[in-house]
């Protein structure tokens, strides 16, 4: 980036006050010595004028080599291999509402219209042919939310534009999947209740936990279950989290199991197909048991 004027200016008369002998000026000419005063401090003066001339002759050359720059990246962003990284930028820059100009990109940058937070791309094959997966979603109020029907039309268009020819796009925006849990969880009684709440009213002790934990994960990250469990185990009061039962599923789906001590089955990662998931409360068991020693 291109100094100031002021700043070159600043160097130059550093760098002379701090130079100990020019030897150039060891043998004078009869036009040097006509020179005033090299040591005036007059902001006027002569070689004050010829330093203000090198430092904007300096400072054009280098607001060139920023243009320059500036060229080369344009040119290196334009013509790079489209990797999955750079379909999700695309898909992150997204603005409902806008069209795209004849080089695919957007006249004017607004962020209040770039509606798309969240988003991956995975390569799948879909009956023998390769296909991008892109899945996106919202935020709403610091919460996760999938694309409105319009929203996803008008984006899919808009990846239509910019996909490269031959590349097929599948774009996606759902409701998340669904985690149930069956757990026993071993109690601190001086601090946790029966149900599972704190003595001091502070609220819940395990269902905050779990949210907070799947909540952490990256869009479209797995699911761990043995980091769901050291999660548990972090929390005041708790002794001992015993996971007993878990399984997940998209939407709307059918629950496969993850874990289940009863037949020995356990999956350990778990991939949302929406990208992200959510506990389903109504079908969980937390069953509370007094930790004693």
């Amino acid at each position: 980036m291109a100094r100031t004027i002021n700043e070159i200016q600043q160097e130059i008369l550093t760098a002379k006050q701090n130079a100990q002998e020019l030897n150039a000026l060891d043998i004078l000419t009869q036009p040097e010595i006509a020179v005033e005063n090299p040591d005036s401090t007059s902001k006027v003066s002569e070689w004050r004028l010829w330093v203000w001339i090198q430092a904007v002759a300096i400072w054009t050359l280098e607001k060139i080599f920023d243009k320059f720059r500036q060229e080369v990246e344009e040119r290196i962003a334009a013509t790079r291999v489209h990797t999955r990284r750079w379909y999700r930028e695309k898909a992150l820059a997204f603005q409902f509402g806008d069209t795209l100009n004849d080089s695919d990109v957007y006249d004017v940058i607004d962020t209040s219209k770039q509606i798309v937070k969240f988003a991956s791309v995975r390569k799948v094959v879909v009956s023998g042919h390769g296909v991008l997966r892109i899945k996106v979603a919202k935020d709403n109020n610091g919460e996760l939310a999938k694309l409105a029907q319009t929203e996803l039309d008008a984006f899919k268009d808009y990846m239509n534009d910019i996909t490269d020819a031959g590349t097929y796009i599948f774009a996606t925006s759902g409701d998340p999947d669904n985690l149930k849990l069956e757990l026993d969880i071993y109690y601190d009684p001086q601090l946790i209740d029966a149900s599972g709440d704190y003595l001091d009213g502070s609220g819940n002790a395990v269902l905050p936990a779990i949210k907070s934990y799947l909540k952490s994960i990256d869009f479209d990250g797995r699911l761990t279950l043995t980091h769901l469990i050291d999660a548990l185990q972090k929390v005041k009061g708790i002794e001992l989290p015993v996971l007993k039962y878990a399984a997940a599923r998209p939407n709307g789906g059918v629950y496969s199991d993850l874990y289940n001590m009863n037949t020995g089955t356990r999956v350990e990662f778990y991939n949302p197909d929406a990208g992200w998931i959510v506990l389903d409360e109504a079908n969980t068991v937390i069953n509370y048991i007094p930790y004693n020693d």
